[in-house]
């Protein structure tokens, strides 16, 4: 059975947390944006990548907060005749299908992003990269079949009805691999490169205490941390049929743009704490306190480690 509080109130919990958070997406949305543009201002390349997906998720999170929440909670509580409660257990509504387009848009993108990131970092290895490819796929294929096996069931069918729980589950499981390899190859790859640096003395000599190696390895865990909580515990909580499974899942969409805008904003505040690293070969001191690298580019090399993961050469300044 499902759990003993009412969808009315599990939704109207959703509706205050989600709002909360769609708040806190846009403050750091339209600051990741200025971050993004400053670069332009600086005449330093831009990420194009980046400056793609980022609307594209707060669009994500906008379209979901309008349909599975906003519209959903007033057509549930002021339209419907009879009541919220038999409003909310549909398993079918237009609004709530309108915010599961943007949820599952918002999942696809920011799972596919971090497979790019992973794939750029290893210096463009589709090799490293084949699982996390076989496993996005498996997450855009279940979250396709999960919401059309939803349009093709009565109506009033619970959500955790036993066909659509095994491909939730599966969109949900295949989701949380992707992110999870993909963050393990990416700080395994950091964590190499500077330890490269450390035997080879750049590290101490060339660069400050704290490297941005080091603060890009924090950023990732913690961004993945986020995204990868929230959705165990929608996983766990809709393979125990609680209601409260709503409130981790309505909020993906949201908390993708929020850790996807926080890497944004927090990588570049790193490199502008005086500290640049763009990509990683070989390294020699000058006498100018710069490690640079002229030195040709091997195909098989792997030391691509910038925001804008487009692996050229590396560069580590000390401005100070």
């Amino acid at each position: 059975m499902a759990g003993t509080m009412s969808w009315s109130s599990a939704i109207l919990v959703q509706c205050m947390l989600e709002s909360l958070i769609y708040g806190i997406s846009l403050v750091l949305f339209i600051q990741s944006v200025g971050t993004l543009l400053q670069k332009r201002r600086r005449q330093e390349r831009l990420n194009m990548p980046l400056i793609v997906t980022a609307p594209l998720l707060f669009f994500f999170a906008t379209l979901h907060i309008l349909g599975a929440t906003w519209m959903r909670v007033y057509r549930a509580f002021i339209e419907y005749p009879d009541g919220p409660e038999a409003y909310l257990t549909l398993i079918t509504t237009p609004d709530k299908t309108l915010g599961q387009a943007g949820q599952i848009s918002a999942v696809a993108l920011a799972d596919y992003m971090t497979v790019y990131r992973c794939w750029a970092i290893w210096g463009r290895n589709w090799l490293v990269v084949t699982i996390p490819v076989l496993t996005l796929i498996a997450t855009f294929v279940s979250s396709i079949v999960f919401v059309t096996v939803q349009h093709h069931i009565d109506v009033k069918t619970s959500i955790f009805n036993g066909t659509v729980t095994s491909w939730t589950e599966a969109w949900l499981a295949s989701s949380l691999c992707t992110t999870g390899i993909c963050t393990a190859l990416i700080i395994y790859r950091l964590t190499r490169v500077r330890s490269g640096l450390r035997d080879s003395g750049v590290e101490t000599s060339c660069a400050r205490t704290g490297t941005l190696t080091s603060r890009v390895i924090l950023i990732i865990i913690e961004s993945s941390a986020i995204y990868s909580v929230n959705n165990l515990l929608y996983c766990v909580l809709y393979a125990v049929k609680q209601v409260p499974e709503t409130w981790f899942s309505n909020m993906e969409s949201t908390i993708a743009s929020i850790t996807f805008s926080l890497i944004i904003i927090r990588v570049d505040q790193a490199v502008a704490s005086g500290i640049e690293l763009v990509s990683t070969r070989s390294m020699r001191p000058t006498s100018l306190g710069r490690c640079t690298s002229n030195a040709p580019r091997s195909p098989q090399s792997a030391d691509g480690i910038a925001l804008d993961f487009k692996p050229d050469r590396f560069e580590v300044r000390d401005e100070a």
